[in-house]
């Protein structure tokens, strides 16, 4: 498959290059394509037939710079298709990382030869980065997280390289993934559309993972209306189906929230998350840090997840389906006021209802209606926990499966 310059690359030619690679291939000589990433990769990480090169640094007009990083493929398939390799690579490392991973649609092969600085330019103002001011990037992580980060790809490749693992179930894997890779890279575009793409992603992996009876109970007659339903033809079986149909629907919201706690919990989600203001004190000179602790610890009144019951967190966390339901379907963006909060895990909502006089009514009626409105406070995750859940739930299922040997 030998792309044409300036076409653009489909997903599905992506993931292809993938599929068709033996885990350990003959190296037969390298094939270089290029990412851009949001966060430097210090060393060179190695995965059987490829690796990823330490960043290097481009500067980029009004202090801006980009991270270009080498992806060294040794399978023979990468001849042609090396750069939608790389772009299917990108996508894996997004979801290892939860940021930003890209590869440009440059379809050009670079060799082993070095790349011209015009080229480096090219590659880098995919993903431009802020060098200062109160907006810049903070690309530098430290050891353990980048040895965290990864493990977790290491052991995404171990699964999907697994020829075990059934074509149609690796291929759902890949899609899964690449949703939740589209919420990371749209996230400061479009807070709506991340947010959707988050809640899609987790509910893919849901659909797959959590069976409709697991949280609704059978009719007592559902097996003898399946085994008539498999015995005769007809209207009979058409109305079984369609009654199968209707019930995985309106059961998905539950699977939805119930994969999430099946699949990650709370000390996972303290874990990973980072404060909003971490990159910030991050920067901060050493001897200033203890200063201004303050800016990474709760504050007061809001709220942790550990500060709700059990019934609570469930409710909050499964409300953000219909989140994805509204967007998708209306346009509705979520309930948020402000796609940035400096509360960890929730943006605090208080909202009071609009009273309106009727007509004929007295004022002294509309005060005393208008008095017994009450506030509503509500709690809305915000798009890093969203992002944080989606990534270790999907990450943990993902590593519970388990590939159907082939037969001998």
């Amino acid at each position: 498959m030998i792309l044409p310059n300036g076409k653009q690359i489909l997903f599905k030619q992506c993931q292809d290059t993938y599929k068709h690679q033996p885990h350990n291939a003959l190296k037969i000589g390298a094939n270089n394509s290029y990412i851009v990433t949001s966060f430097e990769i210090s060393d060179i990480w190695e995965f059987g037939h490829f690796k990823i090169h330490p960043s290097r640094k481009i500067d980029l007009p009004n202090r801006h710079f980009g991270l270009i990083s080498k992806v060294e493929c040794n399978s023979p398939f990468a001849n042609t298709v090396f750069q939608a390799f790389a772009t299917f690579i990108a996508t894996l490392l997004t979801f290892s990382t939860g940021k930003k991973a890209l590869a440009p649609n440059e379809i050009a092969p670079f060799n082993n030869r070095e790349l011209a600085p015009e080229e480096e330019l090219s590659i880098a103002l995919h993903l431009p980065l802020t060098e200062m001011g109160p907006r810049k990037t903070v690309t530098k992580k430290s050891q353990d997280w980048e040895h965290r980060a990864k493990k977790n790809m290491e052991g995404l490749i171990d699964q999907l390289a697994n020829r075990d693992f059934p074509e149609k179930k690796r291929t759902q894997i890949v899609q899964t993934i690449r949703l939740f890779s589209l919420s990371v890279l749209t996230k400061e575009i479009d807070f709506g559309l991340a947010y959707l793409l988050t809640a899609a992603a987790i509910e893919s992996a849901a659909q797959q993972a959590i069976k409709p009876d697991e949280v609704s109970e059978l009719p007592p007659k559902y097996e003898a209306w399946k085994e008539k339903a498999e015995r005769e033809d007809g209207d009979f079986r058409e109305l079984f189906r369609e009654y199968e149909q209707n019930r995985n629907k309106s059961n998905l919201k539950a699977r939805y929230t119930k994969f999430i706690f099946d699949y990650s919990s709370v000390e996972e989600w303290h874990k990973e998350i980072e404060h909003p203001n971490q990159e910030a004190y991050d920067i901060l000179p050493a001897e200033a840090k203890p200063h201004f602790e303050f800016m990474i610890r709760k504050n007061q009144g809001e709220y942790y997840p550990e500060d709700l019951d059990h019934d609570e967190l469930h409710r909050i966390i499964g409300k953000t389906y219909a989140h994805r339901s509204g967007f998708i379907h209306e346009g509705v963006q979520p309930p948020h006021t402000d796609a940035a909060t400096t509360n960890k895990f929730f943006q605090q909502l208080t909202t009071i209802a609009h009273a309106e006089r009727k007509p004929n009514q007295s004022i002294e009626q509309f005060i005393k209606t208008v008095k017994q409105i009450k506030p509503k406070f509500e709690l809305l995750p915000n798009i890093e926990l969203m992002t944080t859940i989606g990534m270790i739930s999907i990450r943990n299922w993902i590593n519970s499966l388990q590939p159907t040997p082939h037969p001998l």
